[in-house]
């Protein structure tokens, strides 16, 4: 089953990969052939996979890691990508405030899950 959790991830993160490559260096759709209608709806499909089809966590340690990994993975890419020459159609920098927020929110999320799995194992 933690196989089946490991291959959404994979795929949700690869499928992201693609997308922000593709907003960072819009000319590389010259090369790749596939269009990004096709790529938002594969995320989509997956994404509802994982909801859908996967059963609910019960390893509250899995999912902050989760949530950590995640932004981390986005800003990493957003820093490569920045480095590489590319430049962010949708606006995503790090002279975005909403990109700000957004990270701050997901820190303050991860401090609360992190702590609540510490309160419940500390209970047992």
């Amino acid at each position: 089953m933690i196989q089946r959790d490991k291959v959404v991830l994979l795929l949700l993160l690869s499928l992201m990969t693609i997308l922000l490559l593709f907003d960072f260096f819009p000319g590389i759709s010259e090369i790749v052939l596939v269009p990004k209608p096709i790529l938002v709806g594969s995320l989509l499909v997956v994404y509802c996979a994982g909801i859908f089809l996967l059963p609910f966590q019960k390893e509250q340690k899995f999912d902050v890691l989760w949530q950590a990994v995640f932004p981390l993975y986005l800003l990493i890419l957003i820093v490569i990508f920045t480095l590489l020459g590319g430049n962010s159609q949708s606006g995503i920098s790090f002279s975005n405030p909403i990109l700000w927020v957004v990270l701050l929110i997901s820190a303050l999320d991860i401090r609360k899950s992190y702590k609540k799995g510490m309160a419940d194992q500390s209970v047992m």
